[in-house]
């Protein structure tokens, strides 16, 4: 979706004389496309970038046990040249896992700034409430911005993607924490699942979010 002077938008302009195209109209069109992009962008971040990270961060602890075959050899007094090997690649290994999780946890720190954007959103719509309450005499507006939502159920949806969206970053904070030090491969791969799958984004939370983006004409319907 486009925000408000981007570029054509996908469904025709309101006349000038309805509520979308009054201010709050129009900054609820603009939350509701800033919404559209954060997850778009949260989403490339957990797939695209996180996952190829976490991948080889759980694939370091399937290749943990490797490291007391490097002991053994040390321990049989193997020759020099092979077990001077075999401390080379364990610590390549090491550094390739430090540089994976220090990437990982800027994912994370990228992650946490969406987040910090989608509460800035939730607060523009909890102002955009306000104000209509204090203009409507602590009423609120009888005509539907757009079709027929009250702005309130904008604010809403906006309060409860930003609630399961902090839990995601909840969990991806301790898998970023626990990943790498995991008791045992297995429960790396759980660790590993866990990061791919969102499961505090309720199915409900999407349905809610293309309902607002339909609703303020950036879906057609």
């Amino acid at each position: 979706p486009q925000r408000e002077g981007e570029g054509p938008a996908m469904a025709s302009p309101s006349p000038s004389s309805s509520p979308a195209a009054s201010p709050s109209g129009r900054k609820v069109r603009d939350v509701a496309a800033d919404w559209h992009n954060a997850i778009a962008k949260w989403d490339r971040l957990v797939v695209d970038s996180g996952l190829a990270l976490a991948s080889r961060v759980a694939n370091s602890r399937l290749a943990a046990p490797h490291i007391g075959s490097v002991k053994k050899i040390r321990k049989e007094g193997d020759s020099a040249p092979t077990a001077e090997a075999a401390s080379a690649a364990e610590s390549t290994r090491s550094q390739e896992l430090e540089r994976d999780c220090d990437q990982l946890i800027e994912v994370w720190e990228k992650l946490r700034g969406l987040l910090q954007t989608m509460e800035k959103l939730t607060s523009t719509l909890q102002a955009v409430c306000d104000l209509e309450w204090y203009q409507n005499k602590q009423a609120w507006r009888p005509t539907p911005l757009f079709r027929s939502w009250p702005t309130t159920t904008f604010y809403e949806v906006s309060a409860q993607l930003q609630a399961q969206y902090s839990e995601e970053l909840r969990l991806r904070r301790v898998l970023v924490a626990e990943m790498a030090h995991a008791p045992s491969p297995n429960l790396s791969m759980v660790y590993l699942s866990a990061w791919l799958h969102q499961p505090y984004v309720t199915d409900a939370a999407k349905l809610a979010l293309e309902a607002m983006l339909t609703e303020t004409g950036h879906r057609d319907i």
